[in-house]
């Protein structure tokens, strides 16, 4: 409803996290005991094959199909074999168009890098529509969407 209300030259678009947001991690984290070590999550990442969570891709191909712009803003830290998996893991899953992936420098502070992203996009002249996480880092610095929804995550915690 909210985009019939947009003038013309509007831009709208969703923010959307990618671990346990946009991909599963779980049937990895079972095989491991649910262990998140950082060399394993790394093997994780790299490997690029983790499953979309179904609910989020039917959210991304519905905004895709009213022109609305998709932005992922993942805790994974920005490095060239790491996008490059990120990417193919993002269009096998699925995902096959976004307007940007903003990625964790590795020396920035999660919650910090989040809400920059997510400023930079309203900068741009987007108008956020949703923000969609599930780790409190994805939410810090007040409201930047219109609607932002948590997703449970009952395996780990990013501080």
């Amino acid at each position: 409803n909210h985009l019939k209300t947009l003038e013309a030259d509007a831009k709208p678009a969703i923010v959307l996290d990618i671990d346990e947001t946009s991909f599963s991690g779980y049937k990895k984290l079972l095989a491991n005991d649910f262990s998140v070590a950082p060399k394993m999550v790394m093997q994780v990442w790299l490997a690029g094959n983790l499953p979309a969570i179904a609910a989020t891709l039917v959210l991304y191909q519905l905004a895709i199909s009213k022109g609305v712009k998709v932005f992922f803003v993942t805790g994974r830290i920005d490095n060239e074999s790491l996008r490059a998996a990120t990417e193919k893991n993002l269009i096998a899953a699925g995902y096959h168009q976004w307007g940007k992936i903003y990625m964790r420098p590795p020396t920035s502070a999660m919650s910090n890098f989040k809400s920059a992203a997510r400023a930079q996009i309203k900068k741009d002249g987007y108008i956020l529509f949703l923000n969609n996480g599930n780790q409190a880092s994805n939410f810090v610095g007040g409201r930047s969407a219109k609607h932002d929804f948590k997703l449970p995550n009952p395996f780990y915690f990013t501080p």
